[in-house]
């Protein structure tokens, strides 16, 4: 007589009790892993260091935290839009006044040339310019707007533009208190040109009804030669 076939080892499925053949990993009447670990999402039975769990979709660990839902998504990039137009709005009524600013370009022995900027949005207008010479011996000389290559002369600076000036140096004089040391005078101012910062001052009127005073530093080396010319007029 044969002795009856042995009944396979069950246990009962961790999730739902019914039984299960000791070794399945997952049972067949209710999907779960046996060796499992809970969805944080839904609380569904998952393999242990599952990525994401395939009932709900959901990822895991710090994966979970870098998801963004669709509707968080359309309302932040609904966000951005709307401040990126505010920020647009702010920016134009903050800059809505003109606002100047004054570049030396170079010089040869008859003019100076300067690059005016107005990066506002309306016009402004420069009235007057000055060249200072600091610690040199010479008086503060006022230059005067010409016409350049391109177009009449142009004091006018438009909203957001900008335009080359083409400026002449009229009454350059030296600080002398003695007119017999002149010739003297000039040698050393020569001689110290070279090292010596110049500044070049615009009297400007800004849109809001503000005189301001933009103004560039350079060194003197940069108009020697001209003011050589205009000191070698002077003392003849």
């Amino acid at each position: 007589m044969s002795s009856p076939e042995p009944v396979p080892a069950k246990k009962p499925c961790v999730i739902c009790g019914n039984a299960i053949p000791i070794s399945a990993l997952q049972c067949k009447d209710c999907n779960s892993f046996q060796d499992y670990e809970r969805c944080e999402v839904c609380q569904y039975a998952i393999p242990k260091g599952a990525r994401f769990c395939k009932h709900c979709n959901a990822q895991r660990g710090w994966r979970r935290y870098l998801q963004i839902p669709q509707t968080t998504l359309s309302l932040l990039t609904a966000l951005v839009a709307v401040a990126s137009l505010l920020v647009t709005q702010v920016t134009n009524v903050l800059n809505r006044h003109s606002n100047t600013s004054i570049s030396f370009v170079g010089a040869d022995p008859d003019f100076l040339y300067v690059d005016v900027l107005n990066s506002g949005r309306s016009k402004s207008t420069v009235h007057t310019a000055t060249l200072k010479f600091g610690e040199l011996q010479i008086a503060p000389a006022r230059l005067v707007f010409t016409a350049n290559e391109k177009a009449d002369v142009r004091k006018i600076i438009p909203a957001e533009g900008e335009a080359r000036l083409k400026l002449q140096v009229r009454g350059l004089a030296m600080q002398s208190v003695d007119p017999s040391r002149d010739a003297i005078l000039r040698q050393s101012i020569l001689a110290k040109m070279n090292d010596a910062p110049v500044t070049l001052e615009f009297e400007v009127q800004e849109s809001d009804g503000r005189t301001a005073i933009r103004s560039d530093q350079f060194s003197g080396f940069e108009i020697a030669t001209l003011i050589e010319k205009q000191l070698s007029r002077g003392t003849q």
